[in-house]
């Protein structure tokens, strides 16, 4: 099964409150999609909505936030 390296980008987003890890991160998977969800299943954290902020989401599942490539 292929290896996924996730990569922060933008560790400043109030989308991180919704993570425990913000580093890289290395997932066996059979493509992104199951890598991201993987990322987000294992350092999802609850996260309180702020005010003027929107609903903060698992970093993890954006590609504006995290890259996400194939390791050869």
């Amino acid at each position: 099964m292929p290896i996924f390296e996730l990569k922060p980008i933008d560790e400043k987003s109030h989308h991180w409150r919704c993570s425990s890890y913000k580093g890289r991160y290395q997932v066996e998977a059979a493509n992104e999609a199951e890598a991201r969800c993987k990322a987000t299943t294992e350092f999802h954290v609850a996260a309180k909505k702020l005010e003027g902020e929107d609903t903060s989401l698992s970093p993890w599942e954006s590609g504006d936030l995290v890259s996400c490539e194939r390791v050869e």
